[in-house]
């Protein structure tokens, strides 16, 4: 837990290259290209492996944007996890009295509030003893701002998180989009047992979507779910759209399609997670659904 130093990263604009009788101030450079993005994001590495036997991760450094500064830096870094919970891994900037950067730490916390200056890179879930398994938290830059492809296989009855996302504040404004699409297989054709899942999308502390969609026995495809988050106005008001549609077998006909819609009114100012979470109506075994791909856009 805590701060873990970079030794190699290199940070631009800082006083040093901005300096000069007429050129800019540092603050103001980052000022301006900050304003460009309202969410820390990475363009490359940054990343964490899927799990260590002991609670040190070893990170693989690589280039971020985070407040209007470019963060370079190579090489790994290792940083220890607490046990038996989740940690939150964070890049975040340093700065001096002045408010001028002086480098960059990875902050490992439990709580999951992002630090000021910063950008998500994982989550990090253990046991008494190792790191059990981590899940990639980097937003990729815009407009994609986040990529996965870790398997989510549902087996149970339990509402479970097939994604979720911080999304930092003012990313939505008064007019902003998110798009998030979700894909993976299916089958329910051995056991004569629908699955009839209920899709839930959350912003915040909102469930705005909760729809039964209908997945019949005797079926196997693969689904897509759709979902947009729009600020519908203001910054505490949205509207959400969400589309789940799935395939059948290639002789028995097309596949169904549901739709539900719904509002919020939170605060889009502040960090609010967005969330797709899956809950089967019977547990999968031998019904199955798998998550395999998720995309997150900026629109």
């Amino acid at each position: 837990m805590g701060d873990h130093a970079l030794t190699t990263e290199t940070i631009t604009p800082t006083a040093n290259s901005v300096g000069g009788s007429k050129a800019i101030t540092e603050l103001l450079a980052a000022s301006w290209v900050g304003g460009l993005y309202a969410q820390g994001w990475v363009q490359s590495g940054f990343t964490v492996p899927a799990s260590d036997a002991d609670l040190v991760l070893t990170v693989t450094l690589g280039t971020a944007f985070i407040s209007g500064y470019r963060i370079t830096a190579t090489g790994t870094l290792d940083v220890t996890c607490a046990a038996s919970t989740t940690n939150h891994i964070f890049l975040k900037l340093s700065r001096d009295g002045g408010g001028k950067v002086t480098g960059a730490v990875l902050e490992v916390n439990a709580t999951g509030v992002p630090p000021a200056d910063s950008a998500k890179l994982a989550t990090a879930t253990t046991s008494g003893t190792a790191v059990t398994s981590t899940e990639d938290q980097r937003y990729l830059g815009c407009p994609v701002l986040r990529r996965s492809a870790a398997d989510v296989t549902i087996t149970t009855t339990t509402e479970t998180a097939i994604l979720r996302q911080n999304l930092k504040g003012g990313t939505l404004g008064t007019d902003g989009a998110v798009r998030l699409t979700l894909t993976g297989p299916y089958d329910t054709s051995s056991s004569g047992i629908g699955l009839n899942p209920t899709i839930r999308v959350k912003y915040g502390a909102t469930t705005m979507v909760a729809k039964v969609c209908d997945v019949a026995a005797g079926q196997a495809g693969s689904w897509e779910c759709h979902v947009l988050l729009m600020a519908d106005g203001a910054t505490n008001a949205q509207f959400a759209s969400m589309e789940f549609r799935h395939g059948q077998h290639a002789d028995s006909g097309e596949g169904f399609v549901n739709r539900e819609s719904g509002t919020a009114g939170e605060d889009s100012t502040l960090d609010k997670v967005i969330e797709v979470t899956y809950q089967a109506a019977t547990a999968s075994g031998p019904p199955s659904f798998t998550k395999k791909h998720a995309v997150l856009e900026l629109l």
